[in-house]
């Protein structure tokens, strides 16, 4: 069944009282994206390091978790319109600014993903000596 048959689930919203654990998903999911990126710009240059399959699996991953930001980004809206308290709304404020952060940084890791498709260490074997002798030559000029 192809990505565009499957139906889109509809989402769950959590009252009021999940904003501390929503806070704690947010905080850490942006925490471990950011160390994603860091990674990820490690390999900036030489982007032999990666095989193609982890390429693709990033690819995969962060596309999906645009999805997942863009359910935070609803359940905060749906609770900045419940009446929360002063510092509930200062909460939601403060994970809102996080989400726009976690969206930045999925598309910086989607950008750098794909630069690095066709340049991994599968791409690299893949070629002929006098292919790889005449990139090399290229970089040279």
């Amino acid at each position: 069944m192809s990505d565009a048959a499957v139906p889109k689930r509809e989402q769950n919203f959590y009252p009021l009282s999940h904003l501390p654990m929503f806070s704690q998903l947010i905080d850490e999911q942006l925490e471990h994206d950011h160390e994603q990126l860091a990674s990820l710009r490690q390999a900036e240059g030489k982007p032999h390091i990666l095989d193609d399959a982890t390429v693709a699996r990033i690819l995969k991953l962060y596309t999906e978790s645009a999805e997942l930001t863009e359910c935070y980004r609803r359940q905060l809206q749906r609770w900045q319109q419940a009446q929360p308290t002063a510092r509930q709304r200062q909460e939601i404020e403060r994970l809102q600014a996080q989400v726009d952060q976690l969206e930045q940084c999925h598309a910086n890791i989607l950008t750098l993903a794909k630069s690095f498709e066709g340049k991994t260490i599968d791409q690299v074997l893949a070629k002929t000596d006098l292919e790889l002798a005449m990139e090399y030559l290229s970089d040279l000029l």
